[in-house]
């Protein structure tokens, strides 16, 4: 039960455990915790065997035994296994983990077609292209926009996938898409400070 082991835990941490509200375990709960944690000794480290035994909390005691709670196998739904997944973890990779896998078939795919992949941070990709003008450089970004959208509609095919994307001389995290006065071009994004020449800053 997630109450009971939050109050475990927290018993396995501190000398003198407390609820939220200031309330201090009774010796009948912090006797339970402690007894159930002897009771596991084949399953914990042996050298936290004797902690157990003194009843001596610490926050490695309290880690060990939450690291044992609830650990399993999980499958993406692509199939992807993470093995030996904390509770929170396999909670999170039916998520996160789909659209990781999703990101990842995007970066096959630009690798495939040919593309200079030179960063990939969480859902971002910095791909170098040729020095062109404004026209061609929004037909890379539309290209490239397109295979990373069929990259994680593979994984994730009922759900809408949208692709931002900016061009610039070197990888700015707040980049924006900046269009030719026509509309029909991409031109380069730079920081304000610049003043639409190249950032000499660090």
């Amino acid at each position: 039960h997630p109450i009971l082991g939050s109050m475990a835990l927290k018993t396995l941490r501190v000398p003198d455990p407390t609820t939220r509200d200031g309330r201090p375990y009774s010796s009948t709960e912090v006797d339970y915790f402690w007894s159930r944690a002897r009771a596991r000794l084949d399953v914990l480290p042996a050298k936290l065997h004797a902690q157990i035994r003194g009843r001596r909390p610490s926050p490695a005691l309290s880690g060990a035994v939450g690291g044992l709670a609830g650990r399993a196998a999980v499958f993406t739904l692509t199939g992807r296994l993470r093995a030996d997944a904390t509770f929170a973890a396999r909670r999170n990779t039916t998520f996160q983990g789909l659209a990781a896998d999703g990101a990842k078939l995007a970066l096959w795919k630009l690798w495939r077609a040919g593309y200079r992949v030179v960063n990939f941070v969480h859902d971002e990709f910095l791909v170098e292209v040729p020095v062109c003008d404004g026209l061609r450089l929004r037909g890379y970004a539309g290209d490239i926009r397109r295979l990373m959208c069929e990259g994680m509609q593979e994984v994730v095919p009922d759900v809408r996938v949208g692709v931002e994307y900016a061009a610039c001389d070197r990888w700015y995290k707040s980049a924006e898409e900046v269009n030719s006065p026509d509309g029909k071009g991409l031109e380069l994004w730079y920081p304000k400070e610049s003043a639409g020449a190249p950032y000499a800053g660090g």
